[in-house]
């Protein structure tokens, strides 16, 4: 297998040591003045870092995937992982300069960058009301659009990226899967009316997400017609532990693929009686188990019933017409409706008017385009990954507060997946090796 750390240019010592001296101060003032758990993060993420200097880089890429779907471990809080995706980004920068063949495209660099200066206008914003939920997420998004470039510009094989996530979907699943089976776990557990049950996340509603992603990723690595059992499994365990959460989302993202598929006429009638088998006996096997399928039994005990959001939604909108040219913020709507719009596209215009507005709107219809209108079938099992995830993330700007463009892992796994279906490999041009599932055991 080839070494694909050996076509990294290292980068120039300079920077190097620009970036140790910076983890040191900010971790040195974050254990002075900073309270738990932010000084326990800082301390980790330059013990992770440390380690990280010695993997070899397309595996710390790998290890790097792996840690998306990974945010939240008994008591320990999620910046403690949050520190750990950044440090390890930042070792993957200061270890190597950008490939001159990797996966920033044009139309990923428009969006970050889009969604960096929308970062930016909601965090002003925020300090200018002052309100420190907009605050944190115009610094998530600012971080989100800097930590995509430094993996993008660093990758060239998305599959080292995608055979991470789906280790650490795997991990979520096992543990989730446990949970409904009644062992003690290392997670809480939720119970409202039904189950919710959130694996290694910090909630069902955004493990029915990752899950989401995972049988999505698992089905195209299957036709890639390699190591199709270890997809197989992976994306099954991730469709039993999104039926298991209690989380709606997820099923809402796979009916939106399902509809992709159909435009691009992806299915066929034999493998869909197999799929269809396999997802039966899938059920058949957790009904023996006793396990409850919590998401069925939510949207079933839901049917009918006048769902939050709606009221959100008529919400948002009216806040919108109140005040459209600078919103009127996070608090003021929380404090009239007890939660914010479940609508990413209204939310930021709430968050800070049309100049946040807008960009996001524009993102979207960016996203719907590529989907629906560009043919997946010229860039193989990579286009389909990447046209199908971001039918997942599409699904989280409908029904979620800020969409996929809040965070490093959403932001670049949208990211990723517009350059898929940008780039195309000549037949002279082989692709690095990606590191494999199979070299995690």
């Amino acid at each position: 297998m080839s070494e694909i750390g050996r076509n990294y240019r290292p980068a120039p010592g300079w920077l190097f040591l620009v970036a140790a001296f910076s983890a040191v101060t900010v971790v040195a003032l974050g254990v002075l003045l900073l309270p738990a758990p932010w000084n326990y993060a800082g301390s980790l993420a330059v013990a992770g870092g440390t380690v990280a200097f010695l993997i070899p880089l397309r595996h710390l890429i790998f290890i790097w995937g792996a840690l998306l779907p990974i945010w939240s471990v008994a008591t320990l809080d999620p910046i403690i992982f949050d520190a750990l995706r950044f440090s390890i980004a930042a070792v993957v920068l200061v270890r190597s300069a950008r490939l001159p063949r990797n996966l920033w495209t044009r139309p990923a660099a428009r969006i970050a960058v889009t969604l960096a200066i929308v970062g930016v206008l909601v965090a002003v914003i925020g300090y200018s009301r002052p309100e420190q939920t907009a605050i944190n997420t115009g610094i998530s998004m600012i971080i989100g659009s800097i930590v995509s470039w430094i993996i993008l510009t660093r990758l060239d094989n998305p599959w080292t990226l995608f055979n991470g996530y789906l280790l650490g979907t795997a991990a979520s699943a096992a543990v989730l899967i446990a949970a409904a089976a009644g062992y003690q776990t290392i997670t809480p557990l939720a119970f409202a009316g039904y189950s919710r049950l959130s694996g290694l996340s910090p909630s069902a509603t955004l493990v029915t997400y990752q899950m989401a992603l995972g049988v999505v990723i698992a089905l195209a690595g299957m036709a890639r017609r390699k190591n199709r059992l270890s997809y197989a499994l992976v994306g099954l365990a991730s469709l039993l532990a999104l039926l298991l959460s209690g989380g709606r989302g997820g099923v809402v993202a796979l009916l939106l693929v399902g509809i992709l598929a159909v435009r691009w006429r992806w299915v066929r009638i034999g493998p869909a009686i197999l799929a269809a088998a396999a997802v039966a006996a899938l059920l058949a096997y957790a009904s023996s188990r006793g396990l409850v399928l919590n998401t069925l039994l939510r949207l079933n005990a839901e049917t009918g019933e006048a769902d939050p959001r709606a009221t959100l939604l008529r919400g948002g909108l009216a806040a919108i017409q109140e005040n459209p040219w600078i919103g009127v913020g996070f608090e003021a709507f929380r404090s009239a409706y007890r939660a914010v719009p479940h609508f990413a596209l209204v939310t930021f215009f709430v968050i800070g008017g049309v100049a946040c507005g807008i960009p996001i709107v524009w993102a979207f219809l960016v996203l719907l385009r590529r989907i629906m209108l560009v043919d997946p079938k010229p860039f193989g099992a990579e286009g389909q990954a990447g046209h199908m995830i971001i039918a997942v993330l599409i699904a989280t700007i409908f029904l979620e507060p800020s969409g996929p463009f809040v965070g490093s892992a959403f932001q670049t796994l949208l990211l990723l997946g517009l350059s898929l279906t940008e780039l195309r490999r000549t037949r002279d041009e082989p692709a690095h090796e990606a590191v494999l599932l199979s070299d995690a055991r």
